[in-house]
């Protein structure tokens, strides 16, 4: 014994199956009879069938035009004039596009119209005026150019224009009011005015070093390599010449010259540098709002462009790609009777009913609980 019969019990099963087989066979007999009683009640259908060829070569290997075809045929405004056409007008029932059927002959240019009707005459008049009024409708469509939805694009285009207008506005007022080149002009005095005062400390530092060291040598110690000591200021060191003595004279004077004019610059420029150069803050500010605003200029620039071309495009109208198709026989065709399929479909009833007797019987066994189950079984 296998591993597969230890773990199943079929004694059980088949004592379960022996005792409620009058449960699972009542479950098939009620879904059988409800399932033929239903496939017997369905209306009887007939079907027409319309050849149709289509222009052009045939389409390629998995793919076709079917589909394509079955939507011209099925569009609600087509099945409404269908409707007015059939028998002038007497018959105005409703056609369900679900009844419309276009099957693809592979690797020709055919296809076939099937309507399903109720009645054979019916079916036969509605597809023929079908295929007639979807042929004209074809070629009609075809021969049309396609129009785009006026004012479509010219609305967007306005709108794209409108928001170029306001960009420029934007961008022309904030030139005017900000004054930038001015105000960059300003900056860059206040800028090379405070390189020059610093220039002017630093030669004013130097020139008193000079004077400094000028006075140092007219006021020194005899003997010291100075021409004069401080306690003789008059009295000049041995081997000191006049010469030498009024060269660093002249050249004490010369710089307090110097330092004088230089001073009298500095003072020039102290009104102009004192302040702090506060107004970059505000040029760093305005450069980048100007930034921004250049940006979205930019931006709706780009898009009026875009639109611009859209609405070229748009306004040239372009061939709709329609299948075109034409009736291959001009007769009314005739209606056969669609076979309802009772067999195949009785016989799905019966296995689904089995099924569901199979799983009733367990369903009640499990209600009564195991130990009664054991029971029985090992009665049986």
């Amino acid at each position: 014994m296998s591993d597969f019969d230890d773990d199943v019990d079929f004694s059980r099963i088949r004592a379960l199956f022996v005792r409620r087989w009058k449960t699972v066979a009542a479950t098939v007999l009620v879904g059988t009879a409800a399932s033929f009683v239903i496939t017997g009640l369905r209306p009887r259908q007939f079907e027409a069938v319309v050849p149709l060829v289509l222009s052009g070569s045939p389409a390629a290997v998995g793919s076709s035009n079917a589909p394509s075809v079955r939507m011209l045929l099925t569009s609600p405004a087509l099945l409404e004039e269908v409707v007015a056409g059939v028998e002038e007008g007497q018959d105005t029932r409703r056609i369900d596009p679900g009844d419309v059927f276009v099957d693809p002959v592979p690797q020709t240019s055919f296809v076939r119209l099937r309507v399903r009707q109720n009645d054979p005459d019916r079916a036969a008049h509605v597809a023929q005026v079908l295929a007639a009024r979807g042929a004209e409708l074809s070629r009609k469509l075809s021969a049309e150019p396609f129009e785009a939805v006026p004012n479509a694009n010219g609305a967007r285009l306005e709108a794209a224009r409108a928001a170029l207008d306001a960009a420029e506005s934007r961008l022309l007022a904030f030139r005017r009011e900000s004054q930038i080149e001015v105000l960059r002009r300003d900056i860059k005095i206040r800028l090379d005015q405070r390189a020059t005062a610093q220039t002017l400390d630093w030669e004013i530092q130097r020139e008193r070093a000079r004077l400094a060291a000028a006075l140092d040598e007219l006021e020194g110690e005899p003997g010291d390599g100075k021409l004069a000591s401080p306690e003789r200021p008059g009295a000049t060191s041995p081997g000191r010449s006049d010469a030498l003595l009024e060269a660093f004279a002249r050249a004490a004077a010369e710089s307090r010259t110097r330092i004088a004019e230089l001073e009298q610059a500095r003072r020039q420029l102290a009104g102009s540098v004192k302040e702090e150069i506060s107004p970059l803050q505000d040029l760093y500010r305005r450069e980048l709002q100007l930034k921004r605003l250049e940006q979205e200029y930019e931006l709706a620039r780009r898009a009026y462009e875009t639109e611009a071309v859209r609405a070229r495009q748009g306004d040239a109208p372009t061939p709709v790609s329609v299948p075109m198709f034409k009736v291959v026989e001009d007769s009314a065709p005739e209606a056969l009777l669609v076979p309802r399929e009772r067999l195949r479909l009785v016989a799905l009833a019966m296995l689904l009913s089995f099924l569901i007797g199979l799983a009733l019987v367990i369903l009640l066994e499990l209600a009564e609980g195991p130990r009664q189950t054991d029971e029985r079984a090992s009665r049986a």
